[in-house]
């Protein structure tokens, strides 16, 4: 795969993943000081400042690191068809925070 395509496409998709900040932004003002994060089985409430940036911030560098694997991989091996695995993780960043879209913002 041309590395130029798939640095556009890893941009692109790191974008993606930082969604939930700018939302995590316009919703500021409406958002309680502490957030429930239900990642384990009980409840774990969490400052808003780390819910709004601090996750999504790691969800990204994750993504990141990722990318360049799945790059590496694919330019090693000639395979182009791993290409839809860059947007997994800001698939699952964007639809872990769908939740605050249901609250009264």
């Amino acid at each position: 795969m041309n590395t130029s395509k798939f640095n556009k496409i890893q941009i692109v998709s790191t974008l993606i993943s930082l969604l939930p900040m700018v939302i995590y932004l316009i919703a500021w003002s409406n958002l309680p000081q502490q957030m429930q994060v239900n990642i384990m089985p009980n409840p774990l409430y969490l400052p808003r400042a780390v819910v709004a940036f601090v996750i999504p911030a790691v969800l990204a560098i994750v993504h990141l690191a990722l990318t360049f694997v799945i790059r590496n991989d694919a330019i090693r091996k000639n395979k182009p068809n791993l290409i839809w695995l860059c947007f997994l993780m800001p698939a699952i960043s964007t639809v872990a925070n769908i939740p605050l879209l249901h609250m009264n913002i």
